[in-house]
């Protein structure tokens, strides 16, 4: 997968303040929209994991990146030791050569002497040089950080939603995503947000002046619903009160066309209970479609097998044979033309 989701993935982590919290809100997700935790009773069940096999996925994915941590990571620590010791070798290997050099008379001497003079000026600017790259690194981290962001990057998605003038804005069945412009270095504890069932406003804190105030356009879940300041702006995280498609985020401003909104419901937007009955009609059609037996036709099979082989029926110890019985039977269910009926 790569760093194909790193973008989304950093926003989360930093919404919410840390691993710990990022890793409880992904497990949220699967328990409020997946089957991850549903453990199957018996083979037929078509949702969930069997027994253990749900929390084994969590270690084995764990496993394989702690490994590879250890595989890629820690040899690195031990290519700087050795680096080191070979540093120390070479460093006696020149102090040898040094004293070789002191009994070789006085021209000699004169030029170690000189040898070691270029030598400690090479050192010397590689020092300067060593000295200078922490700060070119150093104005460049800086220089990154207050580098402008492209709108079209920085701006949230307007999927089912619009670009105002005050705000970008999109939406699912279940919410609405906001996002509000912010004065220039504002930050989370300088707002004051305050938000109901139905109105919303922000405005910064000692002041009267609105960064944004209005009436929702419908109703929302406001325990569930929740804001936070990135890159600049103030995002809304909104929870439907009811799944409907919104026409506008507040009452007065510009509505979209509802018509040309994609409303369609995801399998896992529903209740467990809806999603394993949407789950087996799926199921079931995909069978049909590959000319197999439904699950109720299997089922109806395996009992007709074994009143076949039962005490006291005339086929025991035959072949089984479905077309000795009458499949389309009053009352739907199947019977069995023994020898003699018509």
């Amino acid at each position: 997968m790569g760093d194909k989701f790193d973008h989304m993935l950093l926003t989360m982590f930093q919404q919410c303040q840390g691993v710990e919290g990022a890793i409880d809100s992904f497990f949220s997700f699967l328990y409020r929209r997946t089957d991850y935790f549903y453990e199957m009773s018996e083979e037929s069940d078509k949702m969930g994991f069997p027994p253990g096999v749900a929390e084994h996925i969590v270690g084995t994915v764990f496993r394989k990146y702690q490994e590879l941590h250890w595989k890629e990571r820690v040899p690195r620590k031990v290519v700087k030791k050795q680096t080191n010791e070979q540093k120390a070798a070479e460093g006696a290997v020149v102090e040898e050569i040094k004293e070789e050099k002191k009994s070789e008379g006085e021209s000699k001497a004169s030029e170690a002497k000189e040898e070691v003079k270029k030598t400690e000026a090479v050192t010397q600017e590689t020092k300067k040089v060593e000295r200078q790259e922490p700060v070119k690194e150093e104005t460049k981290k800086v220089e990154e950080k207050h580098k402008p962001l492209d709108p079209e990057v920085s701006r949230i998605s307007t999927y089912n939603g619009d670009v105002t003038d005050k705000y970008s804005w999109s939406q699912a069945l279940r919410e609405v995503t906001v996002q509000i412009e912010l004065p220039e270095g504002t930050k989370a504890k300088n707002l004051d947000v305050k938000m109901t069932s139905k109105k919303f406003s922000v405005k910064l804190k000692n002041s009267t002046e609105m960064i944004l105030e209005g009436d929702f356009c419908e109703t929302i879940r406001v325990d569930d619903s929740f804001w936070n300041v990135d890159d600049g702006a103030l995002l809304l995280n909104l929870e439907k009160a009811t799944e409907i498609i919104w026409k506008s985020v507040f009452k007065g401003d510009q509505e979209i066309d509802t018509t040309k909104v994609d409303n369609t419901k995801k399998v896992e937007d529903y209740d467990d209970t809806t999603q394993g009955a949407i789950r087996k009609i799926m199921y079931e059609q995909n069978r049909k479609m590959r000319g197999l037996k439904t699950s109720d036709e299997e089922k109806q099979e395996e009992m007709l097998r074994k009143a076949w082989d039962a005490e006291g029926s005339p086929f025991k110890g035959q072949p089984f044979d479905p077309s000795k019985f009458n499949m389309g039977g009053g009352g739907g269910g199947a019977q069995m033309n023994f020898p003699g009926n018509s």
